[in-house]
């Protein structure tokens, strides 16, 4: 890691005189000329000696498994109609941004949430995708693509709020979603396993965080259609029993619980066995049980 943001110097003027993008193999530098636009897809922020820039990342989105889940469907309507609100917003004076807030326990499909936002975002928009960590560092990298391309469709996405903001400290991150360096034509989207562990300022301030959400464990739909999906060899009855037996379990359960039966070849009892004891031990220890009693707030 460089120097805080804050600290630097050398590269502020590269900032404001940057109008397009310069390549370095997955790095993209704001300069004065050679590219002009960010090609579609997931970015994280960064800097070096040279400045501030957006690297690519390497993430494969076309095997992405939509499973039918109510929270999720809202929350994709919902985004796929913000899109389509441009002149709305504008015809009110608004700014043309929206806030997402998914919380629920460990597992339940929050990151899947954002993976299906990314894939229509970077599909059906040509679109772009920046994860945000440290909040300084965020800003001025969004700062430079709106200079750059000031209506690009754009999500930001902050996994872990809550620990972000112990580590960095509220005011960036508020600044970001509605304050002195907020930026339009975009949606943020964070994610918290323990939303009680968030000021009221985040989760309970529209413009900031429009739409607060609980996204709970796979539904016995959304496991049907996984186990389905992942091993179809399944006969009606042994997927019926499986979807039974994996009540609350997350995807990532359901995916070691096909792995070990299936490749692994082990005993069917004894998985399940190991399985529900995994999630006892997470329960007891109350890893999973401290956003329980959060929906009667909203």
């Amino acid at each position: 890691m460089g120097p805080p943001v804050s600290d630097a110097t050398d590269w502020t003027k590269t900032v404001m005189a940057a109008r397009c993008w310069a390549q370095q193999g997955d790095a993209y530098f704001g300069v004065t000329e050679v590219v002009d636009r960010l090609p579609a897809g997931v970015y994280r922020c960064n800097h070096s000696m040279q400045g501030i820039f957006v690297e690519k990342m390497r993430i494969n989105i076309d095997d992405l498994l939509s499973l039918p889940d109510t929270a999720t469907e809202r929350l994709m309507a919902e985004f796929r109609q913000f899109w389509n609100l441009r002149e709305n917003f504008d015809n009110r004076g608004f700014t043309f941004k929206r806030g997402m807030l998914l919380w629920g326990p460990p597992g339940s499909g929050k990151t899947s949430a954002i993976w299906q936002m990314t894939q229509e975002i970077v599909r059906q928009h040509e679109g772009i995708v920046v994860f945000v960590e440290q909040p300084d560092l965020a800003t001025a990298c969004l700062s430079l693509i709106r200079r750059i391309e000031p209506t690009r469709p754009l999500i930001t996405v902050m996994e872990d709020l809550d620990t972000l903001v112990q580590r960095y400290g509220e005011h960036g991150y508020l600044a970001l979603l509605d304050g002195e360096t907020q930026i339009a034509n975009v949606v943020h989207v964070a994610t918290t396993n323990y939303p009680e562990m968030l000021d009221r300022r985040f989760v309970d301030r529209p413009s900031r965080f429009d739409t607060v959400m609980k996204v709970d464990m796979p539904s016995a739909d959304a496991r049907r259609a996984y186990l389905n999906a992942k091993e179809p060899s399944l006969d009606e009855v042994t997927l019926a029993r499986w979807v039974q037996k994996t009540d609350g379990y997350s995807v990532a359960h359901l995916r070691e619980v096909i792995i070990a039966v299936r490749c692994f070849e082990q005993s069917e009892d004894e998985v399940f066995q190991r399985m529900d004891a995994m999630r006892f031990d997470k329960l007891s220890s109350g890893s999973t049980g401290r956003a329980v009693g959060f929906g009667s707030n909203f």
